[in-house]
Order: C-alpha cells, then structure tokens, then sequence
C-alpha cells in the first residue's frame, strides 16, 4: 500500500508554488509582487511587466476573466497598503490595456468604488492613501466613475422592495462579515430569509417563529444602517474637507449630492428604527441601541459639517451696475472661516452672473506631499461691519405728484443700489486676536489695574488728610478760644489792679503791691500760681496800729489769668485767718526791728504834714 502511494506521489509530481522558477514570471506571481506590503512605493518597472504580460497572456488566447479576477482579488487585499499599490497597479492597466480589457472597465471601476467607500483600515494613514488613490481613479473616469460609485454603494447595501435595508427574498448577510472592512469577499449565504421560509409553518416554538424573525430582521437591518451611516459619513466627511470649493469637477460635485442625499435618508430612517429598538429588551438590543445613536450624532455632524462648508465657499458678488453698462469682473476673494460672507441680495432684473474661482485647489493641496501654500488673496470682508447705505423709503401714501421725485428709486425697474464695501479696519477688529496681542491687552489690563489702585490709595490718603486737618483744626480753635479768655482774664486783673491802685493812692498808701504787707508779696503777673482766693478773697487794709485812717477794704484785686482756664483745676478758697491774741512783749527780731522803723517813720511824716496844715 505504501509502495502504491509513493507510486502515485511520483506520477503526479510535485504541487508547483509561487517560489517555483516555473510560475516565477506568471501573472498570479507579478501581481502578488507588484503588491506586496513591503513596497514604500509602486515599482514602475514591475508595473510595466504586468501590462506586457497581460498583453502577452491574452494574445495567446487567455481569457480576460481570468485577468479580472486576479485584479478584484488583489484590490481585496485585507492590508490597506497592499490596496493602495493595486489601485495605482490597475490605473496603468486600464490605461495601457483598454484593447483587452475595455469590456470589464466598469466591473474593475465598481470594484475601486468599493475601495472608495470602505478600504481596510480607513481611520490608518495606508488607509486614507488608498480611498484618495481610488477617488482620483474614478475621477479620471468622469460619468463613469459616479456610475460605478452609486452601483457599488447600493450594492454593498441592498435595499428590498418596501424601502428597508435588506433584500426582499434575498438573504441577510452574516453579523459582523458583510458589510465590513472591504478586505474580505463579501458572502450573502449562511443568513436567512427575511419574512420566514415560504412553504413551511410558523409555529410558536419553530425558528421560523414570525417575532423571532422580526426580532432578527430589526437587528439585522439596524446593523446594515449603522453601517452605512459610518461608511458614508467618513467619505463625506473626507470629502468635504478636501474638496475644491467651487472649482471641484463634475465627479466630485455630484459624488457630494449623492452622499448627501444617503446621509439625509439615513437620518429620517433612523427614528423610526429606534422606536422598534425600544420595544425589544436584552443587553444586546442596549449596545445597538448606544451604536444607533452614536450613527445618528455622526450623521449631524457631517450635515452640520456641510452646511459650514458652503457657508464658507459662498463669495460675495457685485450686482449689475443701474445704467446698464456691462459689469465689471468680480475679484477672486476668499470668505475668512470664522467670519463668513454674507450672501448676495436677489436682483429684481437678471444679471450675467460673475464667475468666482478660489484661491488654490484644496484636494491637490491635500494630496501632494508638499503641497503648495494658497495663492494670495484680497482684504477679507467683514459682515458685521456697519454700511453707510440707506435703504429707500416708501413714497407717502396720497403724497402731491412733485414728491415723486424725493423716491424715485422705489420707481425704477431693474436698478440696485451697491453695496457698500466693507473696511479693512472693521475686519481687522473682528479678527480674533493673536497671542502676541492678547498678552497687550493682559499687560494694558495690569497697568489700568495697577493705576486705580494708585488712585484710591491717594483718595483714601487725602481722606485721612482731611480727617487729620479737620481734628487740628478743631484744636487750633480750642487753643484760640483758651488765648482769648485768658486775654480778657488778664485785662479784667490789669483793671482791678489799676483800681486798687488809685484806691490806694487815695488813701496815700503805696501802689506797690510788693512793698504794700496788705497786698501778697507776689506778683500775680509774672507768678502764674498766685491765687488771691488763698489770702481770703479779699485785700487786707492797712493795719490800725499804724494809721488812725479807717478807710473802707480795698477792691478785691483780679484773679489771676489761669482762673477762668477750664483745664487748670480751680483751688478751694481758704477761710480767713484770725488775727493773733496780743501777747506780751517779747524781744524783737531784725525783721520786725525794720518793719517797726518803717511805720514809725511813716507816722512822723503824717504827723509833720497835719502840723503843717494846721489841724
């Protein structure tokens, strides 16, 4: 039996594989070459070698299904650089063979569609290469190429005939295979009908139960939309941001309408899908019930993504001049993103519409690895800028005929005023500011801070100033007021004293208040302790053993100057002292011997002028 094995083993030979030298320069081999993952770039002469041999291979009878099917399975690459070098591989062939190969051009343009819509790995660098190699190929093509895009999106996802995702008596794809990342063949078996099998009963406990198929197809349906709204919300989105404005081509103009129009029915559809989620229960129907929201929070954002854009691409135009003449050419100008230009106002008369061109092509500046700066452009716009025109107004309602001509403007057909232009100025306000610029304004911030700081610390200074001159003040007046009674304390004493004085005189005594034993010896001028209310409060006469002349008391002499000073405590007075009892003689001393001497003196001198007088 083994001899018979072995036998056999030898008969039939060896399998050849790809590191044959037989098949080394065979199709299958350059194509897997042309392709491998290890390339950084496409190999032009490799390329080369694949045309020729296709050439070759179908001029000796090949059939070019054959040749088809190897390009599909190498653009179904599950690596997004391996798809990247087929597309760019199979855009020289279908330019240098489209004598063989012309009859399969729009299969193999369905099949870049597919790459378009969902290369492997789209959110990768590789990935988005492939989708921008893809989109220029089917560009290339013009109507073509949009044919072979809207074919291949509704082929990936079907629709039945009542509107829904999924093909009517067709089966469902299997969760989680189609549709999925492009790198794998797409294989509509293993699911299963979607209204139950025809012919069969449906009973309560069968599979073909009718809730367990709706359960299913809900889910099935809801997994296809979700999908789709992520597939064409990447494209869209990509697209949009690197499309080129108003000069973009006719591909990618209606390839933007037909995305739009997909996402805006996928957003109507999504609510009523929700709405069946909601009555079924598991955790699974939770998670695609999260998934479907997510989908419909992307499908707003790529609409409200669309809708910034054309505000953005939409160019101010000059209107049609009022005499007729011919208008001149609008500037090419480019709207600043964070302040969009206003629309144009409608004409009342059709005017030739001026041609606007941008700045630069937006997707060759994306696409090229160094791509070029934008062209210069004009002095943006400001739409919030306030214009000097004034709107017309209505005529008076009955007014005389000769105010018709106050408005005519409001009579003329075919005629607009101009819009004013906006200034530079304006839009140099409005602009937001720079770093550089927003760190003035901080420091001028600081300083104004800084400075009404300063000026209420001298405000509260002057405060206290004035509070402070306020309190002086009130001590100079209390001080003037003490100078000023102590003044008049003063001349009451000097006339009390010159009273006493010619008092004294009369009587023919001494003025001297110092000399006079009746008087204290101080003197209440130059002694600012002198206090007469001590002495009795009264001025003592002469003493009688020493005059027979008994005079009436003396005028009490002024009080002193600090007797009217309310700081100065005032002293009780004194009672009278009495006089002494007559004692016997006693020996004198020096003092009394002078004072005796003094009187008796005086006494002789009286005694000598009465003698003289005769009494």
């Amino acid at each position: 039996m083994d001899a018979v094995r072995g036998l056999g083993r030898a008969l039939a030979g060896k399998k050849a594989g790809y590191s044959e030298g037989l098949l080394s320069d065979s199709l299958p081999e350059l194509l897997r070459r042309a392709t491998a993952k290890e390339l950084l770039i496409p190999d032009v002469a490799l390329n080369q070698q694949v045309v020729n041999t296709i050439q070759e291979e179908v001029s000796l009878g090949k059939d070019t299904r054959e040749v088809v099917t190897l390009l599909k399975n190498r653009l179904r690459a599950n690596k997004p650089q391996k798809q990247w070098l087929a597309v760019i591989l199979l855009q020289k062939v279908l330019n240098d063979c489209s004598n063989v190969l012309g009859a399969h051009t729009e299969e193999l343009l369905q099949e870049v569609a597919r790459v378009m819509a969902r290369p492997a790995k789209p959110e990768t660098e590789a990935g988005k290469r492939a989708r921008h190699a893809a989109k220029d190929l089917l560009r290339s093509f013009g109507r073509a190429g949009t044919t072979a895009f809207r074919y291949a999106n509704n082929d990936m996802f079907p629709r039945n005939q009542i509107g829904r995702f999924g093909g009517f008596g067709n089966t469902y794809p299997a969760a989680g295979g189609y549709p999925g990342a492009y790198g794998a063949s797409p294989t509509r078996g293993g699911g299963y009908h979607a209204y139950g099998n025809p012919g069969y009963a449906a009973g309560p406990g069968s599979p073909n139960n009718r809730a367990v198929v709706e359960r299913e197809t809900i889910i099935n349906e809801v997994t296809l939309l979700i999908d789709k709204s992520r597939s064409n919300s990447e494209l869209l989105s990509d697209m949009l941001v690197n499309s080129g404005g108003q000069g973009a081509d006719e591909f990618e103009n209606d390839l933007i309408k037909d995305l739009m129009k997909e996402v805006n029915e996928l957003r109507s559809v999504f609510p009523a899908y929700l709405e069946q989620l909601q009555l079924l229960v598991g955790p699974d129907m939770e998670q695609l019930t999260m998934n479907a929201l997510q989908a419909s929070d992307v499908l707003d954002s790529v609409v409200t993504l669309q809708k910034d854009v054309n505000d953005n691409k939409q160019l101010p135009q000059e209107p049609a001049p009022a005499n007729g003449a011919a208008a001149p050419p609008a500037q090419v100008q480019q709207a600043p993103a964070p302040f969009p230009a206003p629309a144009p106002a409608p004409v009342p008369a059709p005017a030739p519409a001026a041609t606007t061109t941008t700045a630069g092509d937006l997707i060759g500046f994306d696409d090229v690895s160094n791509p070029a700066p934008p062209g210069p452009t004009t002095a943006a716009q400001d739409p919030f800028a306030a214009s000097t025109f004034a709107p017309p107004v209505s005529p008076p309602v009955g007014g005389p005929p000769p105010m018709k001509s106050a408005f005519e403007s409001m009579y003329l057909s075919g005629q607009q005023n101009p819009q004013m232009a906006y200034s530079a100025a304006s839009v140099a306000a409005a602009a937001p500011l720079t770093e550089q610029q927003l760190q003035q304004q901080r420091e001028e911030a600081a300083r104004q801070q800084a400075a009404a700081q300063e000026e209420a610390r001298k405000a509260q200074a002057m405060a206290q100033q004035a509070q402070l001159t306020a309190q002086q003040q009130i001590e100079m007046q209390a001080q003037q007021r003490q100078a000023q009674e102590e003044a008049q304390a003063h001349a009451r004493y000097q006339q009390q004293l010159l009273q006493w004085q010619a008092h004294q005189a009369s009587l023919g005594l001494s003025t001297n208040p110092g000399l006079n034993t009746d008087m204290p010896v101080l003197d209440p001028i130059t002694n600012p302790f002198f206090d007469p209310m001590a002495e009795g409060g009264l001025l003592r006469a002469p003493a009688a053993a020493s005059s027979n002349i008994h005079a009436t008391p003396p005028p009490q002499p002024p009080p002193p100057m600090s007797a009217n000073n309310p700081f100065v405590p005032q002293q009780q007075p004194q009672p009278a002292q009495q006089q002494p009892v007559p004692t016997p003689p006693q020996p004198q001393s020096t003092v009394d011997a002078e004072w005796d001497m003094f009187f008796a003196d005086r006494s002789a001198g009286v005694q000598q002028q009465q003698a003289a007088s005769g009494i």
